[in-house]
């Protein structure tokens, strides 16, 4: 049987205490054992102060309980004799035992105070762990962001010379248009060395995003191309098809194609609510890799296969048929 437990003792009060008394006697115990209260304290101080203001809350619901209180002061009236006896008892120098001074109803109540104390510290435990989780996150947060500031510090700086080198070398006045001129501005530079640079230029300003999508009836590959902006070869050769013809039922990955000032066309924008970006990639039917090139400035490549994301809001693709201006990409 669990050992009687004097709440007036506890909390420092007398057994006809009023309400407002013990309402005091609690504020007066947080102050001493409440971790906020205590940021110094160690991890086993706050496992114990934690496990303190348990108690103590248990014991004030109790008392701040009319029909718990009534319950507990019959307890504690037959707790109270059954002391006494036993002092008039032994003084006496008899050696009789008394009996029990208590009901069924007060084990009952006694077990169920048991549970809600147990509950109330499970509780109590789990939000300190939310606590600390949230705090792990914003602290990552933070780093995730100083890391990104830094690499878009570097990144500008890289345009800058990258800039500086074409106006030098190649005479490009526009370096963001990248046009090239009919004559070469410096002889010693080939025109295929110039065609190179202009091919990896664009290839640098368009984006491949993959769709994974499951072939329909009707579906041609031809079709299929045409809507992503991507040639058939790129398909066969992404998905491993050779000659193979396309099976309605089957999945396979569509590269799409977009161009770096087409994004807003192509993609809508999200609220971004904490989901794993794994979730957010099957739910539109891409990958996190796709997602990142849609939000270079606020996913971060953590490690190989682990992401992380700063912000509100994330750009996801639309996936809808690409339209094709006066010059076509393909």
């Amino acid at each position: 049987m669990e050992k009687f437990k004097d709440f007036y003792q506890i909390l420092g009060i007398e057994s006809n205490a009023t309400e407002k008394d013990i309402k005091k006697a609690r504020q007066r115990l947080a102050r001493l054992y409440h971790c906020d209260a205590h940021p110094e304290w160690s991890e086993e101080e706050k496992r114990r102060g934690t496990e303190k203001m348990a108690e103590i809350n248990g014991i004030c619901d109790v008392l701040l309980n009319s029909e718990k209180r009534e319950s507990y002061d019959r307890m504690y009236q037959r707790e109270k004799e059954r002391r006494e006896a036993k002092e008039a008892q032994a003084t006496a120098g008899s050696a009789s035992t008394p009996t029990s001074p208590f009901t069924k109803e007060d084990l009952e109540f006694w077990e169920q105070l048991n549970r809600e104390t147990a509950r109330r510290r499970a509780e109590e435990k789990r939000a300190e762990a939310e606590r600390r989780a949230e705090a792990e996150r914003r602290r990552q947060a933070a780093y995730y962001r100083r890391e990104m500031e830094a690499r878009a510090r570097r990144t500008t700086a890289k345009r800058v010379v990258v800039s500086a080198l074409l106006f030098v070398v190649l005479g490009v006045t526009k370096p963001w248009e990248m046009f090239i001129p009919e004559t070469p501005s410096n002889p010693d530079v080939e025109s295929s060395e110039l065609t190179g640079l202009v091919d990896d230029y664009a290839e640098e300003q368009q984006l491949t995003i993959n769709r994974y999508y499951t072939i329909e009836s009707g579906d041609w590959l031809s079709v299929m191309a045409e809507r992503a902006n991507c040639t058939q070869e790129e398909i066969k050769n992404l998905n491993n098809m050779g000659n193979t013809s396309v099976i309605a039922g089957n999945d396979i990955i569509l590269p799409y194609h977009i161009n770096n000032d087409e994004i807003s066309e192509y993609t809508t924008q999200i609220p971004y609510n904490y989901e794993k970006l794994e979730d957010i990639a099957k739910a539109y039917q891409t990958d996190v890799e796709s997602l990142r090139q849609l939000n270079p400035e606020n996913i971060a490549k953590v490690d190989e296969g682990s992401y992380a994301f700063i912000g509100d809001t994330i750009n996801v693709p639309t996936f809808k048929d690409y339209q094709y201006g006066t010059q076509k990409t393909k």
